[in-house]
């Protein structure tokens, strides 16, 4: 149990290294993208409500996983707004 945990929390770690309000902005950014520049000329109202819908979702999902992961981290010690930092920066290198 506590593998699959750690799996869970590493994927989710991944993906929020940067600021979890940056993260939803880029997905509202590709969503909106994608509606001006292909959805409206391809896609009825129905499935564009259904891609939107289920976006929403998302973003609600990994906030939820945010705040209990920060939630956590605050009970087992306290690493308070280091919790999603990356030590190496790795967007710097290069």
């Amino acid at each position: 149990m506590e593998t699959r945990l750690q799996k869970i929390i590493e994927a989710h770690s991944s993906f929020l290294k940067e600021d979890p309000d940056e993260v939803i902005g880029y997905m509202e950014s590709m969503l909106y993208d994608w509606y001006q520049h292909y959805a409206q000329d391809h896609y009825t109202i129905d499935h564009i409500n259904e891609v939107v819908n289920s976006t929403f979702k998302v973003n609600d999902l990994l906030l939820k996983l945010h705040d209990a992961m920060f939630s956590l981290k605050e009970e087992e010690g306290g690493i308070g707004d280091n919790l999603l930092k990356d030590p190496f920066e790795y967007k710097y290198a290069g």
